[in-house]
């Protein structure tokens, strides 16, 4: 399924990256960012991991429940779990059938207006994050270096303490430059995941609509008609005594 690819490549990245981090090592300014990069890694990827798996199961009992009304049978509460997007509809639209309201398919975009910001995408990638944190720890390092650059250029140093120094600077380089590149395999590797639940969620919300279009609205029409109907039968039944 897409939640176990999703997972394996959120692995496979995370070992990659901690053995980059290893490889280029860092000052201590440097782990510190690799720490939170790595840190923010782990959650956001765990995050988008969960929302592809509950929105993979959503779809799953929306096809159900299609199936069961197709089959002129009424869904058993057990057919819809969960506290998702889908049991939130199927409750909004059973509470106005209890009350007899009725809507029409031109409702249908005032009621998504208002269901917006529930059923918004709930889980940002942090791409952007982690490569600000990257170019920090880039931007901090050499800030480190030419200050001891400019320290080694003193006219008492001698010319071994000089090179010295100078050595020391372009042996961090490969620490310095590579919290960037850890930041930016990090964005890599959490956008194209999010990318994937971003498909999986925009085809929920199409099945969704589509569903609440032919299954549920309808379901609050014929809740008015029987509504109509006892009350038919009951001004018949007076009329006759």
């Amino acid at each position: 399924t897409k939640s176990s690819r999703t997972l394996i490549i959120s692995l496979i990245g995370a070992v990659v990256l901690a053995i980059g981090a290893v490889y280029f090592g860092a000052p201590l300014f440097g782990w510190l960012i690799m720490i939170a990069i790595f840190a923010i890694y782990l959650l956001t990827s765990w995050n988008i991991f969960r929302e592809i798996r509950a929105t993979d199961v959503e779809r799953g009992q929306v096809k159900k429940l299609v199936e069961v009304y197709n089959a002129g049978n009424v869904p058993a509460d057990s057919d819809v779990e969960g506290e998702g997007i889908l049991n939130s509809r199927v409750r909004f639209f059973k509470t106005l059938s209890q009350k007899q309201v009725v809507v029409t398919v031109q409702d249908l975009p005032f009621l998504k207006s208002t269901w917006a910001s529930k059923e918004e995408e709930t889980v940002h990638s942090h791409s952007g994050v982690v490569v600000l944190l990257g170019l920090m720890g880039t931007f901090f390092g050499l800030m480190l270096s030419i200050n001891a650059a400019g320290s080694a250029i003193d006219t008492n140093a001698t010319s071994e303490t000089t090179l010295g120094i100078i050595q020391n600077i372009f042996a961090s380089m490969k620490g310095i430059f590579g919290s960037s590149l850890c930041g930016l395999f990090a964005s890599l590797v959490l956008s194209s995941i999010h990318s994937s639940y971003e498909s999986d969620h925009e085809k929920l919300m199409a099945e969704l609509d589509e569903f609440t279009l032919f299954y549920l609205i309808p379901k609050t029409a014929s809740a008015e008609n029987v509504a109509a109907n006892e009350i038919r039968r009951l001004i018949d039944t007076v009329k006759s005594s």
